[in-house]
């Protein structure tokens, strides 16, 4: 009998771990947001073997996958048809396994964007898709066999360069930003939950319109271990939300001069954000967090030309990371609020970078994989091209790393 208990303890944990490192990549860069993988065997330069699979994608678009289990999500736009598709692929082989398609209409654009650019959240039961149409902001629910469950419209999106946000989950909501432009049509500013279940708006919080922030929201969890979900804006600088009831914790107002593309940071228990405009970021600014009874506290607030307007940042120990939309990769001190090193790269950065222990991953515009090693001197440890120009960021689940471009899917693996 003990060792029938010990075999089956051994069995729970181990079916314990493997369900975690499945749900390990359900949203935007990952747990929290924040890019960060437990992976231990992704290559640093890889061969053509360790290319599991690599899958022509029934459109384009610049969103990331996400994956549960055996299944690989990810976003694409027909030009053709206006459509959007949802489309899900198995992760040992790369087989399309089933596509959901939307029709989306004219969407104003900027030329760097297109209409499959929110990356998808997805969980046990359900994967759920954003999509921008010509009149509607429109979110679906959909089994991981891609039977729609619900489908909701949460009313037009008032901008001239398309859309940018991404969904996330938290518990039994999903958050999401919906912003306009200023206009004269009436339109507000949210951010709100839907419950995951069935789309209907548990909480809005009404927001001020200016120029659309395009980040996604993270979460973050303070000293008292109390959850606060952070929203970036050029209106309301960095605010903290509840995320259960949809009220403002504290805020930190009139720091940015430009939109929000890039999400937030966590390094070294600060917070850090940017924001920016045309090429490139105007402003970081780095956060001392408050709670539910303590104001945050802006402990610096950072001007010059290589602060990242498109790309997130990212934290490695008690080190920022930066790739920069016109090329520069940096390190920072955030506490002292200084860049230790920075170097150019001989391409742009859209997309943002992920770790894997002290190793960071980041997408070129031109398509190249670039690796370079987190720390307090630049090295770059390899370069891997994967043959066509991309926006997106990289995920990774279970010691696979996926890789889009902007009509492929890679899956790179180690065989053994």
């Amino acid at each position: 009998m003990r060792y029938a208990v010990l075999l089956l303890s051994v069995l729970f944990v181990t079916s314990g771990l493997n369900v975690c490192l499945a749900q390990e990549w359900t949203r935007f860069r990952g747990l929290h947001g924040q890019g960060q993988s437990r992976a231990d065997r992704i290559p640093v330069k890889w061969s053509q073997d360790q290319v599991a699979w690599k899958t022509r994608l029934p459109g384009v678009g610049h969103s990331s996958p996400v994956i549960w289990g055996d299944k690989v999500f990810v976003t694409c736009w027909d030009r053709d048809s206006q459509q959007g598709i949802l489309t899900a692929l198995n992760c040992d082989n790369g087989t399309v396994l089933w596509e959901k398609r939307y029709t989306l209409g004219e969407n104003k654009l900027h030329t760097l964007n297109n209409n499959a650019v929110a990356t998808p959240a997805v969980d046990e039961r359900y994967v759920y898709v954003l999509w921008l149409s010509s009149d509607q902001m429109q979110m679906a629910a959909l089994t991981h066999q891609g039977e729609e469950v619900w489908k909701q419209s949460y009313g037009p999106v008032y901008s001239n360069h398309g859309f940018g946000t991404s969904p996330i989950l938290y518990k039994d909501k999903l958050i999401i930003a919906q912003e306009q432009r200023e206009n004269d049509q009436g339109l507000e500013s949210r951010w709100m939950a839907v419950d995951k279940a069935t789309g209907q708006i548990q909480w809005e919080l009404k927001r001020s319109n200016a120029k659309l922030s395009y980040m996604t929201p993270c979460l973050f969890t303070d000293e008292t271990g109390s959850d606060q979900l952070i929203f970036t804006s050029l209106v309301h600088g960095v605010t903290a939300v509840d995320p259960k009831e949809g009220k403002v914790l504290w805020e930190i107002a009139d720091i940015f001069d430009g939109r929000t593309i890039g999400s937030p940071v966590f390094v070294d228990g600060c917070i850090v954000a940017t924001c920016g405009a045309g090429g490139g970021g105007t402003v970081m600014v780095v956060i001392k967090p408050g709670s539910r009874t303590t104001q945050a506290e802006l402990m610096h607030k950072i001007k010059n030309r290589f602060i990242p307007f498109i790309p997130s940042g990212i934290a490695v120990k008690d080190r920022l990371f930066t790739f920069h939309d016109q090329g520069t990769i940096a390190c920072w001190n955030v506490r002292q609020g200084q860049m230790l090193w920075s170097e150019r790269y001989r391409d742009k950065f859209y997309g943002s970078p992920v770790a894997v222990d002290d190793r960071l991953y980041c997408i070129s515009a031109k398509g190249d994989v670039v690796v370079i090693r987190a720390g307090d001197r630049y090295e770059l440890m390899a370069v891997n091209p994967l043959g066509e120009e991309s926006q997106a960021t990289p995920a990774i689940s279970e010691n696979r790393l996926y890789l889009r471009t902007l009509t492929f899917l890679t899956c790179i693996a180690d065989p053994q």
